[in-house]
């Protein structure tokens, strides 16, 4: 049977969000995923079971708390294709890892994972808007080719930690170099140095013609 290992760490259930597997505008983009494009303030409210894939933007399937096994099912048949992870984590806190020492193991594993995220749903009205990804489950199905490689990417990137200002996106200018250029490209009006100037060339002009 698959091992369900205890972390040391504390239970984590504070919200992650405005919707699946984003962040608030104050993180930097080099690190924030965006939201898939469905409606997540409407979708799979508290007291119903999301599909994992809505976090790819791939799936808006729910199921009451009572289908549990299809709700299993579904993900397993319908996105992992019975290609089950060796590890993985729950949605919502960080707890347990969920691993599978053999093969023949990966699928009661894989089964309980979704129980226990389950209960989160049950007994904490957890909702899409508190999901996490898993990495493990991630990188698995990169390597199996059940996503595509910018939708690997675009998971990896994810960070729900709002990042120090000082952490900019790879095409983003520090504060004070935008200052700089701006202060660069401005065309300064200095009402006394024109008036100086043009008394110069006035004088100028009138030596010339004497």
């Amino acid at each position: 049977m698959g091992t369900k290992d205890r972390k040391n760490s504390s239970s984590s259930t504070s919200s992650y969000g405005s919707s699946v597997f984003s962040q608030s505008s104050s993180s930097s983009a080099s690190t924030r995923m965006s939201a898939p494009d469905i409606d997540v303030a409407g979708y799979a409210a508290a007291g119903s079971l999301p599909c994992e894939f809505v976090g790819y933007g791939a799936c808006e399937v729910t199921f009451d708390l009572e289908d549990t096994d299809a709700w299993i099912e579904h993900v397993i048949f319908d996105h992992l294709r019975d290609n089950l992870p060796k590890k993985a984590v729950c949605w919502f806190c960080d707890d347990y890892i969920f691993e599978a020492k053999r093969t023949s193991e990966r699928r009661q594993n894989f089964e309980d994972r979704m129980h226990h995220i389950r209960e989160h749903f049950l007994t904490e009205r957890r909702t899409v808007n508190h999901m996490r990804p898993d990495y493990h489950l991630n990188t698995h199905l990169q390597h199996s080719g059940l996503i595509s490689e910018q939708s690997y990417n675009a998971v990896r990137r994810y960070n729900e930690v709002p990042q120090p200002n000082w952490i900019l996106a790879h095409d983003e200018l520090p504060p004070d170099l935008q200052a700089r250029d701006l202060r660069d490209q401005c065309v300064y009006h200095d009402p006394h140095h024109d008036e100086r100037h043009y008394r110069r060339e006035r004088h100028r002009s009138g030596k010339s013609r004497k």
